[in-house]
């Protein structure tokens, strides 16, 4: 059984605001109720291989039921390599969240849409638990006092190299940082995150720099010192 785009939500309490949220699949598996029919010795000599095929796929299929969440990402080839490492920290918590709230495990899978290469993380929500209430006790305090919380940096650290913020690509604040909407700010960033990643990426290599790779990591470093992105 496979059930799409499940709400999920935590209705608000004790001074802390509700979320909503859209989970990606909710699968479920019944089981292999009654394997006895094939518990004997396959008679490869009088039977098809397309029933060979199905009694072998029947045998090794697990039998308990089972039912899990499933978040779908799909990334660049470029960040893949990351992603083979480890979730994201956002991923981490939206799939916690709807693991938690529904009572199944949860997984994040990445998908690399140049090539098609897929990697799963399954989600420790003992990890999660103390990080999505922390952030949402934060967030609800800013929501109830009508506080502007203080503005995120547009490009973080992440696993060895440089991603967009995701706080700031979803802002509700997102004209607060100058932009218009989400696809401006990814326009802006993007073009840093490509130039400096190319450079950390060479540095990992142990391949020489160039003058322009040794310019790429000054601007990189002025940037995480002052929080200002390069002028052209």
């Amino acid at each position: 059984m496979v059930e799409c785009e499940k709400p999920v939500i935590r209705e608000p309490k004790d001074e802390v605001v509700g979320i909503h949220g859209r989970l990606d699949f909710f699968l479920s598996y019944d089981g292999m109720l009654d394997r006895s029919c094939f518990d004997y010795k396959i008679d490869e000599d009088n039977i098809s291989w397309e029933e060979e095929l199905l009694l072998r796929i029947s045998t090794l299929s697990p039998v308990e039921p089972r039912s899990w969440i499933t978040e779908l990402k799909s990334v660049s080839s470029m960040i893949f390599p990351q992603r083979e490492i480890d979730a994201a920290d956002n991923h981490k918590l939206q799939a916690g969240f709807y693991s938690i709230e529904e009572g199944f495990p949860a997984f994040v899978e990445y998908i690399s849409k140049d090539d098609g290469f897929m990697v799963s993380h399954q989600i420790d929500t003992d990890e999660v638990k103390d990080k999505i209430d922390d952030w949402v006790k934060e967030v609800s305090g800013y929501y109830l006092n009508n506080e502007r919380p203080p503005l995120e940096t547009l490009i973080i650290n992440d696993v060895g190299r440089v991603t967009k913020n995701w706080r700031v690509e979803y802002s509700g604040y997102l004209s607060e940082y100058g932009f218009e909407n989400p696809m401006h700010y990814r326009q802006v960033v993007d073009k840093w995150i490509g130039r400096w990643n190319r450079v950390l990426k060479r540095m990992q290599e142990e391949k020489s720099l160039t003058s322009d790779n040794e310019k790429a990591l000054d601007e990189m470093r002025t940037y995480f010192e002052t929080g200002k992105l390069p002028t052209e």
